[in-house]
């Protein structure tokens, strides 16, 4: 790395390597910060949780085609950042999340569980695929083993505290797991002020109608959350989702080259998205996805008919 190359990679190889490995994009500057592939990477592990480093290390060490004193050295290190890391299959982490989303678990008491499901369907729009925890019973041993999945693989957490979220046997457990990951973790106040270490963490005010969209505008901070934002415009099923997708636009700070480029695909192929409001813009949903590019990228956007078909087509001017 001192010549500010890694192992021979491409820009392309290690920026997808790494987003394969953890699921966090190296090229969005709060990730991987800025310069060449080796300082990016030096950035990513001074500011990566011991999992995340030593899950990437491992990766990394597969490309090191020869046996060497520091391949060993190297093994030995990812094991030492790794201890402790429940290992879980692929199979099983599809089981519990899909294929798609960013994977958020939400904390909650049995009471609530109908309402907590339907926040389930809510964030799906959004791109996350969330994880609703157990009801208020003491789970079979099956059950329980699914909930340890789903905490060792999350990439976020939201208690959803409403006046009885302390009472549960389980909850405070499933907060303790997550500020041992060391993942984000949102403390949704539906009622219940955040106590003990979870107190340390700014209370999210909002009610059962506001939750999903206040719960993304935080996250979309996020670079994998932002990702899966981005991934979830393109499969955008109706007008009224293309709406509510919109919402988030003004939440967004900075988008990769690739990411910009992807949602103006996705626009131009998507008539859903064309005949929705947020989106097209201008409206009272804001100035639509062009202004909002041309806001983010500081490079200019323009929706206009296309020549060929009925639709809207957004193109960089």
């Amino acid at each position: 790395m001192g010549s500010g190359y890694v192992l021979g990679f491409s820009n392309r190889t290690f920026r997808e390597i790494i987003l394969d490995s953890t699921g966090l994009d190296i090229d969005h500057e709060q990730i991987g910060g800025v310069g060449s592939k080796a300082n990016r990477l030096r950035h990513f592990w001074n500011t990566q949780t011991d999992n995340v480093v030593g899950t990437l290390l491992e990766t990394l060490i597969e490309y090191v085609e020869e046996e060497s004193p520091l391949k060993t050295k190297c093994r030995a290190i990812a094991a030492r950042l790794l201890t402790g890391r429940k290992q879980i299959k692929n199979a099983d982490e599809i089981s519990i999340w899909g294929e798609n989303g960013y994977r958020v678990f939400l904390s909650h008491k049995g009471g609530v569980k109908k309402e907590t499901s339907r926040l389930k369907d809510e964030l799906e729009v959004y791109g996350i695929s969330a994880f609703v925890a157990h009801a208020d019973i003491e789970p079979t041993k099956e059950w329980q083993q699914e909930i340890e999945n789903a905490l060792a693989t999350m990439q976020a957490f939201v208690a959803l505290m409403t006046p009885d979220f302390h009472d549960s046997n389980w909850t405070d457990q499933e907060v303790g797991f997550a500020l041992g990951r060391g993942v984000p973790i949102i403390a949704a106040k539906m009622g219940k002020d955040p106590y003990g270490f979870i107190g340390k963490f700014q209370a999210l005010p909002c009610s059962w109608e506001n939750a999903a969209i206040s719960i993304v505008k935080l996250l979309i901070r996020q670079a994998p959350m932002l990702e899966a934002y981005v991934q979830a415009v393109t499969r955008c099923k109706s007008f009224d989702n293309g709406n509510t997708l919109s919402t988030i636009l003004p939440n967004i700070k900075s988008l990769t080259g690739r990411q910009a480029e992807t949602l103006v695909t996705g626009f131009n192929e998507n008539q859903q998205l064309q005949g929705s409001y947020g989106f097209k813009g201008p409206s009272k949903f804001g100035p639509g996805l062009a202004g909002h590019l041309s806001r983010i990228t500081g490079n200019n956007y323009e929706v206009k008919k296309s020549s060929d078909t009925s639709g809207l087509k957004i193109a960089l001017q």
